[in-house]
């Protein structure tokens, strides 16, 4: 058995319930994402990246932690460059 109550996992009794409770808790997760509008194929990817991370030991999250930061740290300053450059290509539109 699978519980949750206020954030705590509980997991109990034979594993081929837990890893079938496991697949069905899976399956409905990606249904509510794709009925709310996310397309199949990126959900299924979203749960095998979500998936990929749940059976990482602390080393391996910790490193995939660290170069993610190492990622959004160099995305920032184009981000901002493009920010700056629609502020100005925006205003001369107005303009216009």
């Amino acid at each position: 058995m699978i519980k949750f109550e206020n954030g705590l996992v509980n997991i109990s009794g034979k594993g081929i319930d837990i890893l079938s409770e496991y697949a069905v808790i899976t399956h409905e997760i990606k249904e509510m994402f794709v009925k709310n509008g996310g397309e199949e194929k990126e959900v299924k990817e979203q749960l095998r990246h979500s998936f990929e991370h749940g059976i990482m030991n602390e080393e391996e999250l910790y490193k995939e932690i660290k170069e993610t930061s190492k990622q959004i740290d160099a995305i920032i300053p184009i981000v901002s460059l493009l920010g700056e450059m629609l502020k100005t290509f925006g205003a001369k539109d107005k303009e216009d």
